[in-house]
């Protein structure tokens, strides 16, 4: 989770990334559950977060943490009925539910994200089928663990403009992107 500090000052909260690449300000007001949704809503207009993935946690009067949950996190927290992908069997799920996810919630971009989840569930092949249909992909960056991509992995991305394959993919299937 990416964490940003935030110190109001009355009505305007100034807010700032833990690493300093970005910051702004808001005008909110300063206490209840007003000031939470004004919040949301500055961070949703100011960053594009979707509001449903910023949470927030007060540690002093008017002082927040804005945690932003991300593809990767939400996924392997609530989305994923696997817990650890031991088995080949277990890996295919989690590549299902992704697929899932993304067509549900209309993910456009899976970069980092997919890496994570690749990395957390120690995935080095993307399975036959994998994305397929997943219409609201436009980018996706193929992890540098992965070694091979199964036949109609993307087949039916019709939205995918940029695919990043790296050098550790030695095998691609048979219309992976059709």
């Amino acid at each position: 989770m990416n964490t940003i500090t935030c110190q109001p000052d009355t009505t305007t909260v100034s807010c700032a990334t833990v690493d300093g690449g970005t910051s702004g300000t808001a005008s909110v007001p300063t206490t209840g559950s007003q000031a939470d949704e004004a919040l949301k809503t500055h961070l949703q207009t100011t960053f594009g977060w979707k509001v449903d993935d910023i949470v927030l946690e007060m540690y002093d009067p008017g002082k927040y943490v804005i945690l932003f949950d991300t593809i990767a996190s939400k996924f392997i927290r609530e989305e994923c009925s696997v817990a650890k992908a031991t088995t080949d069997a277990d890996k295919q799920t989690v590549q299902t539910e992704l697929c899932a996810y993304v067509k549900r919630d209309h993910i456009r971009e899976l970069d980092v994200d997919l890496n994570e989840i690749y990395s957390y569930y120690n995935i080095s092949t993307i399975c036959d089928d994998a994305f397929r249909d997943c219409t609201s992909l436009t980018t996706v960056a193929i992890p540098d663990s992965t070694t091979s991509i199964g036949s109609h992995a993307f087949d039916g991305c019709t939205s995918l403009t940029t695919v990043a394959i790296p050098d550790s993919v030695t095998a691609i299937g048979v219309c992976v992107f059709v």
